[in-house]
């Protein structure tokens, strides 16, 4: 077995070469030209039976880190667990064949959130997945400033206003954990992104986003673990998938 170092480099890498391709995947709910969409399409596959395929490996080698990982977070493998079952049932109890692709591209996406799970993230990987963010909300943001301020069902360069609200929600996780390790300068600077964001989520108008936002804030203003309120937010993301 290798040194526990060069394990978690050998998620690491994988997690790194993965976020930008995440966001790329956001091409595919765009409003661009099909084959710009098709760009977002492809790599949204490549993603998931990647994860697929670095899971197994992983579970070879690291039978014994991931088994303690699978105690250590059992009520977020437990919701997946229960959250699969009901749509298998779903699945079978309604025939819905015609939809094996995508109830398949579901259990891959879970593949790729237990990776993540497994992957010891540093602060620079954090901070600079922060600033990425940041970038991706500032385009967003001088859209919205360009198109002269609109306050209900604004949706940018996405398909529809829902489409947008949820991708900012789920980035909005980066630049809320990224404060934690800057300093202060940069907690106003992250801070100002946030708002950036946040306004850009108001104006989509998109009421599950909204209900999100209270779900994830009710909680974590009683908890006082940052890991835990990270992994309401992650539970969350996927009710909203």
């Amino acid at each position: 077995m290798l040194p526990y170092n060069k394990e978690m480099n050998f998620l690491q890498y994988f997690g790194l070469l993965l976020f930008p391709i995440l966001l790329i995947n956001l091409l595919e709910i765009s409003s661009f030209p099909g084959d710009v969409k098709d760009v977002g399409r492809f790599t949204i596959e490549y993603v998931l039976y990647l994860s697929a395929i670095i899971l197994l490996i992983y579970t070879i080698i690291y039978f014994g880190k991931l088994y303690n990982n699978l105690i250590k977070f059992k009520h977020i493998y437990f919701s997946l667990g229960i959250l699969g079952v009901i749509y298998l049932i779903s699945h079978f109890q309604n025939e819905n064949y015609v939809e094996n692709t995508t109830l398949l591209y579901l259990f891959l996406t879970f593949t790729l959130t237990i990776i993540f799970i497994n992957v010891q993230w540093t602060p620079n990987h954090v901070v600079s997945f922060g600033h990425i963010v940041n970038f991706f909300v500032l385009f967003l943001f001088l859209h919205w400033f360009v198109l002269d301020f609109p306050i209900g069902k604004f949706k940018s360069v996405f398909w529809n206003p829902n489409g947008l609200g949820i991708a900012t929600f789920c980035l909005l996780f980066f630049q809320i954990i990224a404060i934690k390790y800057v300093h202060f300068g940069f907690k106003i600077y992250f801070m100002i992104f946030i708002l950036m964001n946040l306004i850009v989520l108001y104006s989509t108008t998109s009421r599950a986003v909204f209900l999100a936002l209270i779900l994830v804030l009710a909680p974590c203003s009683h908890i006082s673990s940052s890991i835990q309120c990270s992994q309401s937010f992650i539970l969350l993301c996927f009710l909203l998938y």
